[in-house]
């Protein structure tokens, strides 16, 4: 009995590596202000007011992000693998990040990319996507592969033949050649009105001195229990100089 309650805990637990500002920066800040939630602290804050938009709408349009909380995925969500415990992964992560150093970002910039508004670097970073890849890599072994269902269900959304194959042997199409890295504000959207409406909202609250200096300087474990939003588990600070 023991043994198979174990189980189905660990099926209802979802893990991620991401990167996140860290909490005291202006970005991170006007980033729980934006989602009404701060991924440091697990309880919403107060509701974002968007004039044009009624609270219930907007509480659709940033259904998304609210739930897995302001980030950049590095290492995509994943069950993990048997034998496994959720400290595991917190201990390799934390030697992990022992041996990295924190480097500058390219500017971010503000874009509506495939139906949801985001923050991307205006320039590639072979620093950023090397340490992405790499941590794909590194920490693989505590994914339990995905099941067919999954894999079916991201290949109705329509994956190259590259994107196929990442998925089949990451468990992700999005990953190594095929990783961009962003962070995400809205979830998707087809109302022209509700886009401009938004992107006027989102440049106000994020300026472009928020976006210019933007230090990837830690790799965040993020949790998700029982379906529930995701929370950081533990935060890490690249320390290696």
């Amino acid at each position: 009995y023991q043994i198979l309650s174990r189980q189905l805990r660990l099926s209802m637990l979802r893990a991620a590596i991401y990167f996140t500002p860290a909490p005291d920066t202006e970005l991170a800040q006007a980033a729980a202000a934006w989602l009404g939630r701060d991924i440091f602290t697990s309880p919403p804050s107060s509701t974002t007011d968007i004039s044009g938009i009624e609270a219930k709408r907007f509480a659709e349009i940033i259904a998304s992000p609210f739930h897995y909380g302001f980030h950049a995925t590095i290492k995509p969500p994943f069950k993990l693998a048997s034998g496994f415990h959720l400290e595991d992964v917190k201990q390799y992560l934390k030697n992990f990040t022992q041996n990295l150093s924190p480097f500058l970002l390219p500017p971010l910039q503000l874009k509506f990319m495939h139906d949801f508004f985001c923050l991307v670097p205006r320039s590639q970073s072979a620093t950023l996507n090397q340490l992405a890849a790499e941590v794909v890599r590194q920490f693989d072994h505590f994914r339990q592969p995905a099941d067919q269902d999954e894999i079916e269900r991201r290949r109705k959304k329509g994956l190259s033949g590259d994107q196929d194959k990442l998925l089949v042997q990451w468990g992700y199409p999005y990953v190594m050649n095929e990783f961009r890295f962003h962070l995400t504000l809205t979830g998707r959207m087809d109302d022209e009105n509700e886009k401009k409406i938004i992107k006027k909202n989102l440049d106000l609250r994020f300026p472009q001195s928020l976006l210019d200096a933007v230090h990837f300087s830690n790799l965040c474990l993020f949790v998700e229990r029982d379906g529930k939003p995701m929370v950081c588990e533990a935060c890490f600070r690249l320390n290696f100089l």
